[in-house]
């Protein structure tokens, strides 16, 4: 059994899609896009916290985010959760 455990993680985006780094009703988001694709992959609802919010169109770079997780990584993570994200 594994313990719950914090990872971080740092990404960077190109915010012209979406309305900003948080989560809002009826509105694409960063936030929201990478929570999908994590819990996707995952198989358990992953809920991200960002290091602050970004506005509408806002582009970033070294955007530092955490989530908790308490399962196994499937192999090669990294190259699966890229191919999940535009």
């Amino acid at each position: 059994m594994n313990r719950n455990q914090r990872y971080f993680i740092e990404c960077s985006y190109l915010g012209s899609e979406y309305f900003g780094w948080q989560k809002q009703p009826r509105q694409l988001s960063v936030q929201e896009t990478i929570e999908d694709a994590f819990t996707t992959i995952l198989g358990k609802q992953i809920d991200i916290t960002g290091c602050g919010r970004t506005d509408t169109g806002v582009h970033a770079k070294g955007y530092v985010a955490h989530f908790n997780f308490d399962g196994d990584f499937p192999p090669h993570f990294n190259n699966r959760i890229n191919k999940f994200l535009p």
